[in-house]
């Protein structure tokens, strides 16, 4: 008889919940939210890290900041943005290919604009024979310029691109019944 009560529970224990369920509706996206969340705030803690690299990376192209620091903003900005498409992911994620091919094109061009625009620039300001250092300038550019994360907004567009084409265009990302109420 209890054996009987154990297998009706399983049985509705893995059966899928209503649409309007209220733990899918509060608890777990609140929970991922401060799962988010504690990961963005937690990357910045990155620059606290007590390493010092000295001047080992300086050369023509630039010096650059303590790296720990760019690591940590740069981490930030990379999850902050696969927030943004897994929220969009999980509400919808028929708007999560426009918004993925959005954030690729404009990574991908702001990076290159950004890196184009200084380099020439930079390729006036010094010498013939320092200009074969341009890869490492680009590099320097685009990894020094944390204010404009186009180099996050590129790999989430790829990422959100990828989750996008395994989803396909009809699901939504939400509860699992959602596909099949449509």
């Amino acid at each position: 008889m209890d054996q009987g009560k154990t297998e009706s529970r399983k049985d509705t224990a893995t059966d899928l919940c209503p649409l309007d369920c209220p733990i899918h509706k509060t608890r777990r996206p609140a929970w991922i939210a401060i799962g988010w969340l504690t990961a963005a705030v937690s990357s910045l803690y990155i620059s606290d890290i007590p390493y010092d690299f000295g001047e080992e990376l300086c050369g023509v192209w630039g010096c650059f900041p303590p790296l720990q620091s760019l690591i940590a903003m740069h981490a930030f900005w990379l999850i902050a943005l696969l927030a943004l498409v897994w929220v969009v992911h999980f509400r919808s994620s028929r708007f999560l290919r426009p918004l993925a091919a959005a954030f690729l094109a404009v990574g991908c061009f702001g990076a290159f604009g950004l890196a184009g625009k200084d380099l020439i620039r930079w390729c006036q300001s010094v010498s013939v024979e320092d200009q074969q250092y341009w890869p490492k300038r680009v590099g320097y550019i685009l990894a020094t310029s944390t204010d404009l994360p186009f180099v996050e907004l590129a790999i989430s567009g790829l990422i959100g691109l990828r989750v996008g084409s395994q989803l396909g265009s009809g699901e939504s990302g939400g509860c699992k019944n959602e596909s099949e109420a449509s």
